[in-house]
């Protein structure tokens, strides 16, 4: 995404937003550089959003993954994010 923005869409002259949606599952080995890029592009984007959708048999939307928690973290500093659950 770092490269796109680079190469084609300066936050001088462009709004940026970013989408992510993924089933959460993901490894908490990688959360430090996570977070470390996920601050970088808040410092680029309008927005950055993710979506989670509902895995394990869950009949229900939750935030309940690593990313959800790095996600809910941005949000409480006041960084432009937003998570969202779906199941369908």
């Amino acid at each position: 995404v770092r490269e796109i923005i680079d190469e084609r869409y300066a936050p001088s002259r462009w709004n940026v937003y970013v989408f992510y949606a993924s089933d959460g599952d993901n490894s908490t080995s990688d959360r430090v550089a996570a977070e470390f890029e996920l601050n970088s592009l808040c410092a680029l984007s309008n927005y950055v959003g993710y979506v989670e959708t509902a895995t394990h048999g869950y009949s229900f939307p939750r935030l309940a993954s690593e990313t959800s928690t790095l996600f809910a973290s941005l949000a409480v500093t006041g960084k432009p994010v937003g998570s969202f659950a779906v199941r369908q």
